[in-house]
């Protein structure tokens, strides 16, 4: 998935499910602690928010829903004029050695808009037992999702059983 092209997310992957082996014997995607895909480029220095996620299993659905009170802060990006907030949901299969993804993105969100809460659902597919859901955010130009690593934040913010 092109949002993962940046950063140590493999390589923390591997010294995560290294300890994993270690300590039980299994790798457990559900066990993930949340973490910054990339430590230059991290979420955070954007906006700090607590995501409300909720697996639903019956309907087979997990529910990201972000609330905050202002806008991200690009200080070093004087030329954003807006954002682009998004989640992330992966479904690993460690018996086929794959994982499934699923995206959702915000509109282009101005800075002179009112802030509102957004909400993202994510349908799991079949025979999935575990999820890992990131958060993005992209800082724009216009109607235009800026490019620039200076610009872009991910971060692991939950993983568990659905």
């Amino acid at each position: 998935m092109k949002d993962f092209k940046v950063g140590p997310l493999w390589n923390r992957l591997v010294s995560t499910f290294r300890k994993q082996l270690e300590q039980g014997g299994e790798v457990n995607f559900s066990r993930l602690e949340p973490f910054e895909i990339n430590k230059d480029y991290p979420f955070d220095r954007f906006l700090i928010l607590q995501p409300e996620i909720t697996p639903n299993t019956k309907a087979r659905s997990i529910t990201v829903n972000l609330s905050y009170k202002s806008h991200p802060e690009f200080s070093t990006s004087t030329f954003v004029d807006g954002y682009r907030l998004g989640a992330i949901a992966i479904f690993p299969d460690a018996l086929k050695s794959a994982a499934k993804t699923s995206g959702a993105y915000s509109r282009i969100i101005s800075f002179e808009e009112k802030v509102e809460a957004l909400s993202f659902e994510f349908a799991v597919p079949v025979r999935t037992k575990s999820c890992v859901v990131c958060l993005s955010i992209d800082g724009c130009l216009g109607k235009e999702v800026d490019n620039t690593p200076a610009t872009k934040g991910m971060k692991v913010v939950w993983s568990g059983v659905v």
